[in-house]
């Protein structure tokens, strides 16, 4: 069970036992808002700065390293120069084995990886955490082990960054240091001081904006908007539930090739999901027909359907399953191609936490 839902759950219990015990009901309110205290953090920042907290970025010489909550993270980096074989010069075969190769062996060994496409050029960060510095950089080395024997599977050469290629890369420069609104806070706390004496769960919530006046850990951005291009998040991956054939897999292909080298930024973070939720796929496959059979409801039938469909990828293809979130700086239109694609990405400033 996932936080919102904990959330929910002991929000609707508050409000059955609304008027049969006030102080049960203010209990369950106050658990509700410590459930979802991390969410509702980020609200309370965006209002505060109208931007989106990352955490700061520390660079050596060829890592660069941040803080996370108990965590010590790193990120390396490599720009991909090039491949010998790519969507235009290998039949939608050869293309699928080699993609698939790569996906299964360079980026399965754990942690996250950011791929970026800033100005026609293609750019992978590994990222590691670890409760030690120490071990940071022991699975670092081993990402970057990974990494190019991957590549260097795939035919691909790639030039290893520098720690301050990295920071530009992850912190772009359309990203700006927001501000302050002094009005704006002065308001919201006044306002929800006073909410508080009448509906004590809110002093949660009181503390969550004292924290965010406070809270030097982390870097607040906004983003700098040029003439149509906005900020997208990547909302959902319809893709996902379908069984494409080849073809279409090597068509979108060459389709993302052609508009990556007109797109100004886009990160997709990649991490290799649990087995929990790859195997959750068949589960939920399983459940969804059993109910829309026993309910005879086509619309729980067809749901299950397409969880058939991924698990079908999962085991007749043998693809990897992955946890993905995503940043696209780009026009409407380009938006829209993606959709028609089976990504859809929706207006989003939240979708900057893709870069940490």
């Amino acid at each position: 069970m996932n936080r919102q839902t904990l959330s929910i759950l002991l929000f609707l219990a508050g409000l059955l036992l609304n008027g049969y015990s006030t102080l049960l009901t203010h209990a369950l309110f106050t658990a509700s808002l410590i459930v979802s205290a991390q969410d509702l953090y980020k609200w309370v920042v965006y209002l505060f700065y109208g931007g989106c907290p990352l955490s700061p970025l520390k660079c050596l010489e060829n890592a660069c390293y941040s803080d996370e909550q108990a965590r010590r993270c790193g990120y390396l980096g490599f720009e991909v120069l090039d491949c010998r074989h790519g969507c235009y010069d290998l039949d939608e075969r050869e293309y699928w084995a080699r993609s698939l190769t790569l996906m299964s062996v360079a980026f399965t060994s754990g942690g996250e990886y950011i791929f970026v496409v800033k100005q026609g050029k293609m750019f992978i960060i590994a990222k590691r955490c670890a409760s030690s510095h120490g071990d940071v950089v022991s699975e670092l080395l081993r990402a970057r082990e990974v990494l190019e024997r991957g590549l260097e599977l795939a035919g691909c050469s790639a030039r290893r960054l520098k720690a301050v290629e990295v920071k530009n890369i992850l912190r772009p420069d359309f990203l700006k240091t927001a501000k302050v609104n002094m009005l704006r806070v002065f308001g919201t706390v006044a306002l929800t001081a006073a909410l508080a004496t009448r509906f004590p769960p809110l002093y949660v919530l009181l503390g969550l904006e004292l924290v965010a006046l406070s809270d030097l850990r982390s870097e607040i951005y906004t983003v700098s908007q040029e003439g149509r291009e906005r900020v997208y998040g990547l909302n959902e991956s319809t893709v996902t539930f379908t069984y494409p054939s080849l073809r279409d897999v090597f068509t979108r292909a060459r389709t993302n090739y052609l508009i990556a080298q007109s797109l100004s930024y886009l990160a997709v973070k990649l991490e290799p999901a649990p087995w929990d939720v790859a195997s959750g796929l068949d589960a939920q496959a399983y459940r969804s027909y059993e109910f829309g059979t026993a309910l005879d409801k086509l619309s729980i039938i067809h749901k299950s359907q397409k969880y058939f469909l991924a698990s079908r990828r999962k085991w007749e293809r043998r693809e990897p399953v992955f946890l993905a979130t995503g940043l696209l700086m780009a026009t409407p239109e380009t938006a829209h191609v993606y959709e028609r694609m089976g990504l859809r990405f929706k207006p989003d400033i939240f979708a900057l936490k893709t870069l940490e």
